[in-house]
């Protein structure tokens, strides 16, 4: 088998490169064939070779660079930092950088929900809150959250209809069953309210 070795030399010539290639043979060969010039068709303008500069460093940034789940991840975590902080625009604006990033990200719609609930942005935190339920009906965070929302806008037959069949549906859930017993308070059922919390 026989394989090349490459050697590229630039010498100052008038817009030519020149390129060496030397033909190698099995070492059972004892001749070898003299190099061979070929010329190579040097950039054409500066913008050409600007180009290829570009495209280079486009190359090593996309490679060094963070993958779109470490952005979202990130801009969450951000967002978070200025809810903690009482700054919900500041927070908004990461999550709503989060969505743009991956728009169906459960965390950053929650997020955002949070931030939309806090501002007294009802509507908003809503949609996000069910968008949340709609996608993972086991998101307890957003069902409790939007639980909350309900109650405080006296939205009792929503309310009821957000938790007792979800439930009844899970009987053995400990998570059901708090978020159960926080709803028999809520409407005074006090008797009621400690088993569903006990069991």
């Amino acid at each position: 088998l026989s394989w090349l070795t490459i050697a590229i030399a630039v010498w100052p010539r008038k817009n030519a490169a020149v390129v060496h290639v030397q033909a190698r043979k099995p070492t059972r060969m004892l001749h070898r064939k003299p190099l061979e010039k070929v010329p190579v068709r040097p950039a054409t303008s500066a913008w050409d070779s600007l180009r290829c500069a570009l495209v280079a460093a486009g190359v090593f940034l996309l490679g060094c660079g963070k993958t779109v789940q470490e952005q979202v991840v990130e801009h969450n975590r951000t967002g978070v930092g200025y809810l903690v902080q009482h700054q919900y625009v500041a927070a908004e604006e990461q999550f709503r950088q989060a969505l743009q990033l991956a728009p169906e990200d459960l965390t950053a719609h929650y997020n955002l929900a949070v931030a939309a609930h806090l501002r007294g942005q009802n509507e908003q935190a809503e949609q996000h809150y069910r968008y949340c339920l709609l996608q993972d009906p086991l998101f307890l965070p957003a069902r409790r959250a939007l639980a909350q929302l309900l109650w405080h806008q006296g939205r009792q037959r929503e309310l009821e209809a957000l938790i007792v069949p979800w439930v009844r549906d899970r009987p053995n859930s400990a998570d059901a069953q708090a978020l159960y017993g926080w709803y028999l308070a809520r409407l005074g059922d006090y008797p009621a309210a400690p088993a569903a919390l006990d069991s």
